[in-house]
């Protein structure tokens, strides 16, 4: 048997977790919950997605009494409306493993609150960390390009110029001393002179 899921939420995060765990096989959608949404706007909403187009598939919403249910492909998903998370029957809905993606219980202490509906584990899923972790991955790949663009553009770069300032800049050294030996009769530093122009074959040039 797959493991059961049921999702607190149904905004863009909870739908999209939904339509990732409708796709999947290996997992069972069991039941949502959402105190600002009522059932018909829960169908409208998942059906038709502005980035994500309409879902690939049947979408329907069916009542049983007080019960109320998404009736995804063809199964049963029961929908709750309760705002405190230690409310919702989670265990009666038969889900195991519950998706907080409110963004309002993400501390541990609200976080555990579903543990009284019931379930094996909570996933907590905190949108901030989401938006730092997109940030990051977005400022390495601006990184990536800038290197392989320099990498590209490096060997198209004058090579002329650039020898003659490292030609100018070795000559430096050797100028300096010619005019303090000139001017006080002292004897040029070779060892200095030496190591100066060692440094740029350390460095390639």
């Amino acid at each position: 048997m797959p493991p059961t899921l049921g999702i607190n939420g149904f905004g863009r995060i909870g739908r999209l977790v939904f339509r990732a765990a409708v796709d999947n096989p290996g997992i069972q959608v069991k039941a949502v919950n959402d105190p600002f949404m009522d059932l018909t706007y829960m169908v409208y909403q998942l059906k038709y997605d502005s980035v994500h187009k309409t879902f690939p598939g049947t979408i329907a919403s069916k009542k049983d009494g007080d019960k109320e249910f998404l009736v995804v492909n063809g199964q049963d998903i029961q929908v709750f409306h309760e705002k405190d998370p230690a409310s919702i029957p989670w265990g009666a809905s038969g889900a195991a493993y519950i998706c907080e993606s409110t963004g309002v219980f993400t501390a541990q202490e609200k976080a555990e609150l579903h543990i009284k509906g019931v379930l094996v584990l909570v996933l907590v899923l905190i949108l901030v960390n989401l938006l730092v972790l997109v940030l990051i991955l977005v400022n390495l790949l601006v990184l990536v390009l800038v290197l392989v663009l320099v990498l590209v553009l490096t060997p198209t770069l004058p090579i002329v110029p650039l020898q003659w300032l490292v030609a100018l800049i070795q000559l430096l050294p050797r100028q300096a001393l010619s005019r303090c030996s000139a001017g006080t009769g002292a004897k040029p530093n070779r060892r200095r002179h030496l190591h100066s122009r060692q440094s740029f074959v350390d460095w390639g040039w």
